[in-house]
């Protein structure tokens, strides 16, 4: 990780997938976010579900039993998604079911809505939460379309997730 400032402008893109930074700390929108909104999240503790993976194309490379789809009802492309995850064998890790948990992931359809603009769309919403204050472990903000978004972030501040809400 890098912290860098750009003289002149408060704001700029970087890399291909056009990720739109400040030259502050508050910035929600970084290569970290980019990657946990498109790809698996390791991270995430598998108690919690398939971490990251809101990419549709992403999400469902992983082994997940689909119990509803539910559309959002004015974003295209955007997917309330009730699942479970695979139950292995304590001793083979082989699949042996699924778990009795329901988990529920708001994913998007890449053929509909680009991961740029998802993004795009999210930290509009992340910078309309900002306007009204710090940011919570639990936040909600509108992007400029007026739907609203809630998303997560750190003990610091730093947004760790976010999806347009139904």
């Amino acid at each position: 990780m890098y912290n860098m400032t750009v003289d002149e402008f408060h704001t700029y893109f970087v890399s291909d997938l056009g990720i739109w930074v400040h030259n502050t700390n508050t910035d929600a929108c970084d290569v970290k976010l980019a990657n946990h909104l498109k790809y698996f999240d390791p991270e995430v503790p598998r108690s919690r579900g398939i971490g990251g993976a809101h990419n549709r194309e992403e999400f469902y490379k992983n082994n997940v039993n689909t119990l509803n789809i539910e559309k959002h009802p004015s974003m295209l492309g955007i997917e309330k998604v009730t699942y479970q995850i695979p139950s292995l064998d304590g001793k083979t890790g082989e699949v042996i079911g699924w778990r009795a948990k329901k988990y529920i992931k708001t994913i998007y359809d890449p053929k509909v809505i680009s991961d740029a603009d998802y993004i795009k769309f999210g930290k509009e919403a992340v910078n309309s939460a900002i306007s009204k204050g710090k940011l919570g472990r639990e936040w909600e903000g509108y992007d400029s379309k007026g739907i609203k978004w809630m998303g997560y972030a750190d003990s610091d501040g730093n947004v760790v997730s976010f999806f347009p809400e139904f």
